[in-house]
């Protein structure tokens, strides 16, 4: 396979015709492939919901809206920097 300067991706050689049996060969590979990453209570464990990474977005979005004040009141708006306070680096990072 090689790509071209513009992105698109050339195909030397085919490697299989597509069919039925190699589409469900493919998606019993990748259905193996995903479930070593669940979890046994059938959970997706990962960062990507964590507070540390969603708060920020929430807080930019608001502000961008003017809508801070209005969704957090002065109590959420004083836990949310506790919280990231205490999540902070020691080098301030």
């Amino acid at each position: 396979m090689k790509v071209s300067g513009n992105n698109n991706v050339k195909v030397e050689k085919e490697i299989e015709d597509i069919s039925e049996e190699v589409v469900g060969r493919t998606l019993k590979k990748a259905l193996r492939s995903m479930s070593t990453l669940q979890s046994e209570d059938g959970f997706w464990p990962g960062d990507y919901g964590s507070p540390l990474f969603l708060l920020p977005t929430l807080v930019i979005g608001l502000y961008g809206t003017e809508a801070l004040n209005t969704i957090l009141n002065i109590d959420h708006q004083r836990e949310m920097t506790h919280y990231l306070f205490t999540h902070q680096n020691i080098d301030g990072g």
